[in-house]
């Protein structure tokens, strides 16, 4: 059953001078301009309808409408080409994209509910003027928590914490502090921005690496490095974070020689996509004692296959993708699309808007 929003909306008192009559005639000419400058959209939804999360449409502009769903190519029949509006809620192959472009002529925007794109761009969205925007921002705080806690876990030395409780062992030892380390962040956007704040706050000293040295200009990175100086990073950092997006250039962007630049005690830690990351050089390099360990989140196929060596291997923390998903994970994507929609309802610039071309 397809779903109309709701308003939120209220009046907010104007003062005992304005009189009744003056308010009606306020609200009533304010209605009028109202009505000449807004817009209404018609959304398709890439998705099942009634998903976790979606309850937040609740609060979707009520000059908007969701007019279909569709959860594969089987149901492309069935939507309503005169919608406008694309939001991506589940995962949509770059075919299934292209199929919705060309049978959508009114399409003008697309949102995705995830902070990836990677999943559904196609040729015929990127060579398009149809803007998309993403849910950046919505998760980047669990991952920084994420990526704190991953450093925490094996400057504590928490594996050996672990063993000893296990054999009702008490044996006190020496534990490190990150106060002091070198954090180096793989991809300085939002997520790897977030991650190094909390990092910094925890006394780490930060250095990046990016598309665009030049943009970062914050008082959190310390040195920022352009692509070419990946394994200059890797060297100087006692952890190293992966935290980019999945594009042609930044699929397995850490590889065997990257990993080989790294000094032993060094730590990889992922929670950007798993891909980015070769994965058979990463189970290399921590077999032969290259690097340290490794913190990961995302993996190059997902689930996890069970013959993976990751699995056994004492000097991995593995997390199956869970990283960022809170209790409010499934409703912070649809919470963004909700602001934008107000924006574009009103005619107004959108957030979070992304380079196609780039791929985030």
């Amino acid at each position: 059953m397809l779903r109309y929003a709701s308003s939120r909306f209220g009046f907010r008192a104007l003062g005992a001078s304005v009189s009744a009559v003056g308010f009606s005639h306020f609200t009533a000419t304010r209605a009028f301009a109202s009505s000449q400058t807004q817009r209404t959209a018609k959304v398709v939804v890439v998705g099942h309808e009634n998903s976790n999360g979606d309850e937040e449409f609740e609060y979707l502009n009520k000059s908007a409408q969701i007019v279909s769903y569709l959860q594969d190519a089987s149901g492309l029949d069935n939507i309503d080409t005169s919608a406008d509006i694309l939001f991506v809620s589940e995962i949509c192959t770059p075919v299934l994209m292209k199929e919705l472009v060309s049978r959508m002529p009114n399409l003008k925007w697309v949102h995705s509910r995830w902070a990836g794109l990677n999943h559904f761009l196609c040729p015929e969205l990127i060579n398009s003027d149809i803007p998309v925007t993403n849910a950046k921002g919505a998760y980047s705080h669990s991952l920084a928590e994420f990526a704190l806690f991953g450093c925490l876990y094996f400057e504590k030395l928490a594996p050996r914490m672990l063993a000893q409780k296990e054999k009702h062992h008490w044996e006190k030892f020496v534990v490190g502090m990150i106060d002091g380390k070198t954090l180096g962040v793989i991809g300085y956007g939002d997520i790897g921005q977030y991650c190094a704040k909390m990092c910094k706050a925890a006394g780490m000293r930060v250095i990046a690496l990016r598309r665009r040295p030049g943009l970062t200009d914050d008082d959190i990175c310390d040195k920022c490095y352009g692509p070419d100086e990946i394994n200059t990073l890797m060297a100087e950092s006692d952890y190293v974070l992966v935290a980019t997006a999945l594009t042609p250039g930044t699929f397995q962007i850490v590889g065997k020689e990257e990993l080989a630049a790294c000094q032993p005690h060094c730590v990889i830690l992922n929670v950007g996509r798993g891909p980015c990351i070769d994965e058979n050089a990463l189970v290399d390099a921590l077999q032969s004692g290259t690097i340290r360990g490794a913190c990961l989140d995302v993996f190059d196929k997902e689930p996890l296959p069970e013959s993976s060596p990751l699995w056994d291997l004492d000097n991995v923390f593995l997390s199956p993708h869970t990283a960022d998903m809170t209790p409010s994970y499934f409703r912070e994507g649809v919470k963004k699309f909700n602001i934008n929609m107000d924006k574009w309802i009103n005619d107004e610039p959108l957030e979070n808007i992304c380079d196609k071309a780039a791929g985030y």
